[in-house]
């Protein structure tokens, strides 16, 4: 089994938007994504930038109502919920 490709940011982000553009959330989601940049745009430290782009990828998860597990960099960050099946 390969490993799953992995979108960088602005591919993450415009495939969000999309998604967002179509469950009529965009302005949610742009409020969100707005949140996190302001906070990383004063942030010199790496530990905390990583933190807080975990945080907000947590929120945007959340929001859009995933049900799948959060994992970020190999880490899960939210499980996932175990009544959602995952075939192999």
């Amino acid at each position: 089994m390969s490993k799953p490709k992995v979108a960088n940011e602005m591919q993450m982000r415009r495939g969000i938007l999309a998604t967002a553009r179509v469950w009529g959330c965009e302005k949610d989601i742009l409020k969100i994504f707005d949140r996190y940049d302001r906070l990383l745009k004063n942030c010199t430290n790496p530990v905390e930038r990583y933190q807080i782009g975990v945080m907000g990828a947590a929120e945007v998860h959340k929001f859009l109502g995933c049900r799948g597990a959060l994992v970020v960099d190999g880490v899960e960050i939210l499980p996932g919920d175990p009544a959602l099946k995952v075939e192999e």
